[in-house]
């Protein structure tokens, strides 16, 4: 018992030397050094993968992703879009030939703390942990799938259709609905149409709702945004389009009307119908009257219905008619 006592006493008396109190001062000291610099957090931050951590909605990396997410005019301008959730983003970032369509540059990439592993393989400019509550705010949702991932990548640049082949051209005339759009955008590349064409007044495809219609389809599809009248005038010439617009009341149906070869196919919105508001009173067949200098004129089909429904979704019409028109052209 008593070398027992006398190490315990010698321990204390160490404990309470003016060097041991010294070493302690000191890390003491580093460590509120440390705290003052943010110097913990950030060490926290950077794991053993790289990963930065964030844990508050008031970060100014989330604020600059919600403004993505809800600024077209901020989208715009920075040249990128949010991408929110599993499968969109994996669809993007995966694209079935790279060689032909490769994926668009990944800025950022903020993941959930349970599916760090799944997306190794991604090699983002910033790589971000977050937790739930950090993911809700950016996607807007509450959903599962939300909650697992969001990334921040580059917007394609502008095709330039006058300099390649084109076909087989999607015009979108005022279609407001982001899903409708997307789904448009989706069914063009899966059956091989060339290109999309968006004419001012159209929604932005890159909006989220729109983004998660086309699966991908957006970045692969080559896209015009805000497309002028003349310029659509001069692609149809360059190309030699037989412009077909849908109207359901147009007096041929697309199964009796005599087109084949290239075409341009022309829809408007569900309301508005062709060139509503944006451009007047003026109908498609106004607009490219007299501006075809190879003498093609405007074609108007409708798809054949049972009295009992006047007209489709125009998704729905679209792909119908994209379908029939590429089998025409094969």
């Amino acid at each position: 018992m008593r070398f027992y006592w006398g190490l315990i006493s010698a321990a204390a008396v160490t404990l309470r030397s003016p060097s041991f109190v010294g070493i302690m001062g000191s890390l003491r000291g580093g460590v509120v050094g440390l705290r003052r610099m943010g110097g913990i957090s950030d060490c926290r931050a950077k794991a053993a993968a790289g990963e930065e951590v964030i844990t508050s909605t008031s970060n100014s990396l989330v604020k600059h992703l919600v403004k993505l997410r809800d600024n077209r005019s901020y989208r715009e301008q920075t040249k990128r879009v949010l991408l929110v959730g599993r499968i969109p983003i994996l669809e993007t970032l995966n694209p079935p030939n790279p060689s032909k369509s490769p994926p668009p540059p990944l800025h950022t990439l903020v993941v959930s703390k349970g599916y760090v592993d799944q997306v190794r393989e991604f090699n983002p400019q910033r790589r971000v942990v977050a937790d739930a509550r950090v993911l809700e705010k950016i996607a807007g949702v509450n959903s599962g799938d939300s909650l697992m991932l969001a990334a921040e990548v580059g917007i394609p640049p502008m095709p330039d259709l006058k300099s390649r082949k084109v076909q087989r051209l999607l015009v979108l005339d005022g279609v407001q609905d982001p899903g409708n759009l997307g789904t448009l955008i989706r069914t063009a590349l899966g059956l091989g149409w060339d290109a999309a064409y968006l004419l001012r007044g159209t929604c932005d495809p890159w909006n989220s709702k729109a983004i998660r219609a086309a699966r991908g389809g957006c970045f692969r599809l080559p896209i015009v945004m805000g497309g002028s009248i003349d310029d659509l005038r001069e692609l149809i010439d360059i190309h030699k389009l037989t412009v077909v617009a849908a109207d359901p009341h147009a007096a041929e149906t697309v199964d009796s009307a005599q087109i084949s070869g290239p075409v341009a196919l022309w829809l408007g919105s569900e309301g508005k119908g062709l060139t509503g508001g944006e451009y007047g009173d003026a109908g498609a067949e106004t607009i490219v009257q007299g501006t075809n200098e190879v003498g093609r004129a405007l074609e108007t089909v409708k798809i054949d219905m049972e009295s009992e429904m006047e007209s489709l979704n125009v998704a729905v019409a679209g792909a119908i008619l994209m379908h029939i028109f590429r089998r025409r052209l094969e």
